[in-house]
């Protein structure tokens, strides 16, 4: 469960799961600096982070 979550930058949404190590996240962080496509960790208050991305999330066909 997230709580009290930083801020989601204007323009990005959460892409990962909650991850307690921040450094878990650097092969996606550089994955998408390659593309081109920004990034942000935000921290929520039981110390788990998340990755956001620049863009729009992706809902699927319906």
């Amino acid at each position: 469960m997230v709580k009290s979550l930083e801020e989601i930058p204007v323009g990005m949404f959460i892409m990962s799961k909650g991850i307690k190590e921040k450094k878990q996240l650097d092969g996606w962080i550089k994955h998408f600096n390659e593309k081109g496509i920004s990034t942000k960790i935000i921290k929520d208050s039981n110390g788990m982070y998340y990755l956001c991305r620049e863009g729009l999330e992706s809902r699927g066909c319906q």
